[in-house]
């Protein structure tokens, strides 16, 4: 997954980008129709890039600053067969993120704590099964 937002920090405005990568695991339970239920779970690692969103107090330099972290997917849905090889897919998707390490112009560390930055995904795809 990949987005670029505006982000605004103490009256400061600048672009915020997005990287996360997840392996996910998918459970489709029986069905004797088209519409299959199914549950999906997995692993994710996450990254913030926070443009100009650092600086070094002492000689006024700034640079980009970057959170990493771990997390979880959770999530649930439909998988809606249209024939033998299309389907389409709508779910909804809980991903807990954990931001645990950061790095700036001339620093990098752990983050106390941990930064949330958990939240829900609408899911919607299409697949050719061949």
């Amino acid at each position: 997954m990949r987005s670029v937002h505006s982000g605004n920090w103490q009256g400061l405005t600048g672009d915020v980008n997005y990287t996360g990568i997840s392996i996910n695991g998918k459970y489709r339970f029986p069905a004797s129709n088209g519409t299959q239920p199914y549950l999906l779970y997995g692993i994710s690692h996450n990254i913030l890039l926070i443009n100009k969103g650092s600086a070094d107090i002492s000689t006024g330099e700034t640079g980009d600053a970057t959170l990493s972290g771990s997390g979880f997917n959770l999530g649930a849905g439909l998988d809606e067969c249209l024939d033998a090889q299309v389907s389409l897919t709508l779910g909804l998707m809980y991903r807990y993120v954990n931001y645990t390490k950061a790095t700036g112009v001339n620093e990098s560390g752990t983050i106390g704590s941990g930064l949330d930055g958990s939240g829900f995904s609408l899911l919607l795809s299409t697949a050719y099964h061949f």
